[in-house]
């Protein structure tokens, strides 16, 4: 059975293209290519990369990629070595994920409603009340003054013709 990089470079050289041209076309490293005809796997990367570059590669030489991709499941020595290791994993006692990291509201540890948030919604409200009671509520168009005929800012003031700035 001729494998999949086999019939990769077998249709590459029909079509006239070089390693290179399909490297440009594709965007698969030069090494890649070379790597995915020579069909070392080992040299490539996970395999669900290699499904794409496979797909690539058989586009830009007139092949269908989702049948050699079917093929490459078949394929002797095509197994994902994260798999590997994947499995090796959950055969070992699994670790205890600490219950603060839970998503689930009801084996959360603590108040639903902490301390902290708590303060931050009171400095918040008071923050709010405190700019309220500064603008005030004016019934009258006029602005507020602290004394009866003391000048409020905007308004021009005896012997000063324009504003100045204070920091020049």
């Amino acid at each position: 059975m001729e494998t999949v990089g086999a019939r990769l470079r077998e249709a590459r050289v029909m079509r006239g293209m070089s390693i290179e041209d399909i490297a440009q076309v594709t965007k698969i490293p030069r090494a890649s290519v070379a790597a995915l005809e020579a069909w070392e796997l080992h040299r490539l990367p996970p395999l669900v990369f290699v499904r794409g570059f496979i797909r690539a590669y058989a586009a830009a030489v007139g092949l269908d990629g989702n049948e050699l991709v079917r093929d490459l499941r078949d394929t002797p020595g095509a197994v994902e070595p994260a798999t590997t290791t994947r499995v090796l994993r959950e055969r070992q006692e699994p670790e205890a994920v600490p219950a603060w990291l839970s998503l689930d509201e009801a084996t959360r540890p603590g108040p639903a409603f902490r301390p902290g948030q708590a303060a931050l919604l009171v400095v918040a409200l008071g923050m709010v009340l405190a700019a309220w009671f500064m603008v005030g509520q004016r019934k009258g168009g006029e602005p507020e003054t602290a004394q009866p005929g003391v000048p409020t800012i905007g308004e021009p003031v005896d012997g000063v013709s324009t504003f100045t700035d204070a920091s020049r």
